[in-house]
């Protein structure tokens, strides 16, 4: 009985998961994010409702539109199963209010995979989270935050082709939330992570290169491992 719950609860994760890249598109595209069926975005034809579910949708439908034969994009599964085990390992954890956090991740994640943009919204939504944490109200976390913008704004003024503006704004939030140390462990592992697809893919080479996917990864990996 309590394994069908936790396969109940991972199924209804990865569920949330799939409506906030919803949310994360239809923000992007202007769409109603409650109203509206799901369609394909090449042929524009609606998906049915089998293959809307979470993970095995894509497996049904082989990663394809069945109408058009066009690709779906891989992240879309790897977000939903990565979201609904990390949230998992949360709840058991008891650690909602990083959960919220990882929620919102996961929206900024989906706009800057679909559009390399994270809208401002979507960044106060992260900062109000983040005020949420107790951590958060000792004056040492916002002089450490008030440091870190700083000198990540210093240094996107020399190196033009750096960190935008959104990666600045988003590892200041999250300085708030987890302290210095641990945004510094973020900075350096989503920096790793990004080279090492950098160099191992062959398409990042010839496309520009979402970063809040790296840094939602490394905040993944210093929840999960910290």
């Amino acid at each position: 009985m309590l394994m069908l719950s936790q396969i109940y609860l991972f199924f209804a994760l990865a569920c949330l998961a799939s409506f906030l890249m919803l949310w994360a598109y239809r923000t992007i595209h202007s769409g109603a994010i409650i109203w509206g069926r799901s369609q394909c975005d090449h042929c524009q034809v609606r998906l049915p409702y089998w293959a809307l579910c979470p993970i095995l949708g894509y497996l049904l439908c082989r990663g394809r539109c069945q109408v058009c034969q066009t690709p779906v994009p891989l992240y879309y599964p790897l977000i939903e199963a990565l979201f609904a085990c990390t949230a998992f390992y949360l709840i058991s954890q008891e650690a909602y209010s990083d959960l919220v956090i990882l929620a919102i991740l996961t929206l900024m994640t989906a706009t800057d995979l679909t559009a390399l943009v994270v809208p401002d919204r979507f960044q106060v939504l992260l900062f109000f989270a983040c005020l949420a944490r107790e951590e958060t109200w000792q004056l040492e976390r916002w002089l450490q935050a008030l440091a870190l913008c700083l000198a990540l704004y210093a240094l996107n003024q020399v190196i033009k082709e750096g960190l935008g503006g959104a990666d600045i704004k988003l590892f200041t939030s999250l300085c708030l939330a987890y302290g210095l140390a641990a945004s510094l462990e973020i900075i350096f592992l989503s920096s790793g992570l990004a080279l090492a697809y950098f160099f191992l893919s062959r398409q990042a080479k010839h496309h520009p290169l979402p970063f809040v996917p790296f840094i939602s990864l490394a905040v993944i990996i210093l929840l999960l491992f910290p």
